[in-house]
């Protein structure tokens, strides 16, 4: 096979990429979004709900799962896990000419929402303080309209 065949296949399977992308994102999605806001909820007390799935768990499904559910009940208590902690951060954003420095102090390992609100292990009380460090930068392809006339 020559290049220019392999070149012309490549191409072709980007755009047929492409192009499936494009339909799943603007045409496929936009037809299949749910309404949740104008949805009716099916009430029901948490005593009820946690019955129900007791006594059959596939019908419970059938009636709840994938659909709005309100669920009414007194929340009696929260049991923390023994060994984690409530997560406490302090951070700086410092701005230079287009890059931003972000600094942090933290008793949590990670900073996305599983990491530091489920599995925070560490204690300021105890001293357990990680340091860490984020670096972002915009890039642009197109000029600003407000630079355009000036010369670099």
């Amino acid at each position: 096979m020559s290049t220019k065949n392999k070149i012309i296949i490549a191409i072709a399977l980007i755009a047929a990429i492409a192009f499936g992308v494009y339909y799943y994102v603007f045409v496929y999605s936009s037809q299949h979004r749910r309404q949740v806001q104008s949805e009716t909820g099916i009430v029901i007390t948490s005593d009820s709900l946690v019955a129900k799935y007791q006594a059959d768990e596939k019908l419970a499904n059938s009636l709840y799962l994938n659909k709005a559910v309100v669920v009414t009940g007194n929340l009696l208590s929260i049991d923390k896990l023994d060994g984690y902690y409530d997560p406490l951060s302090v951070g700086v954003d410092i701005e230079t000419g287009g890059h931003v420095f972000q600094l942090h102090v933290s008793n949590s390992t990670g900073m996305t929402e599983r990491t530091f609100i489920n599995e925070t292990a560490g204690s300021w009380g105890k001293g357990d303080l990680r340091f860490g460090f984020n670096i972002s930068r915009v890039f642009t392809l197109k000029k600003p309209k407000e630079l355009k006339n000036l010369k670099f």
